[in-house]
């Protein structure tokens, strides 16, 4: 997905929530449109990945994959994290 198309995505998501936000915590996030850009992408690789993970460590036989799965899925959570904090 191109530029324009997640920062479309992450406006219209921060405009929808804008007053709840507002009536919750009394503030509104400037940055947060920026920041939901920077992050966006890991999102569906995480749950997907967090879905499976959940799933393999169900599975007796193969439990051992979910450790390599939880392995690979780090990264992501790790660079989302990072972003999020940074900002």
């Amino acid at each position: 997905m191109g530029f324009k198309v997640l920062f479309a995505t992450s406006l219209g998501a921060q405009i929808a929530v804008a007053p709840i936000l507002f009536v919750s915590f009394g503030q509104i996030s400037w940055i947060g449109p920026l920041v939901n850009v920077l992050v966006l992408w890991t999102v569906p690789a995480i749950m997907a990945g967090g879905f499976l993970l959940g799933l393999i460590s169900l599975i007796g036989p193969i439990a051992f994959l979910a450790r390599i799965l939880a392995l690979l899925l780090f990264l992501p959570l790790e660079y989302f994290v990072r972003v999020v904090s940074a900002f």
